[in-house]
């Protein structure tokens, strides 16, 4: 999506539609992933920017915001690559800076820090629907070409 809101563009971001589908290619759908559960929202999928929404209340459990960036940077990493590489974690790394100040959602906004062929290091910021910032985040991604599929036997 060219031309893509900043993150401090909150009212539009609070109040974005979300994607009805991951735009990656043959990935699950996203009701059968990790994603549902916790009511992450893809609004923004380029390959240079994911832009994500978490529910306030999930976001104040202990953890959620790591799942929250490290989804973020994964989808990035796997829209950039395409359907014939796959990019898997490496290293996840953050500085938690505060808890929302409001019951409102929360935004991961993940941006390409260094991309290469079998590398890709994400930086993402996730702040509160009144703008703090809440975690600082970095993550690496390796990259690999996929698994070719196996025939099934006759």
């Amino acid at each position: 999506m060219a031309g893509a809101p900043p993150i401090e563009d909150l009212e539009y971001l609070l109040s974005a539609t979300a994607l009805a589908a991951d735009p990656r290619p043959g990935t699950r759908p996203l009701d059968a992933t990790s994603l549902d559960v916790l009511g992450i929202e893809l609004l923004v999928v380029t390959p240079e920017r994911v832009v994500a929404r978490m529910p306030g209340d999930i976001a104040a459990r202990p953890g959620t915001m790591l799942v929250l960036a490290e989804s973020a940077a994964s989808t990035a990493a796997g829209t950039r690559v395409g359907p014939d590489r796959r990019a898997f974690g490496a290293e996840l790394n953050a500085a938690t800076l505060g808890q929302p100040t409001t019951s409102g959602p929360v935004i991961a906004d993940a941006r390409a820090l260094r991309v290469d062929d079998s590398l890709h290091t994400w930086s993402i910021t996730v702040i509160d629907d009144a703008g703090v910032r809440l975690l600082e985040a970095r993550c690496t991604l390796g990259i690999v070409d996929a698994p070719t599929p196996k025939p099934i036997p006759a």
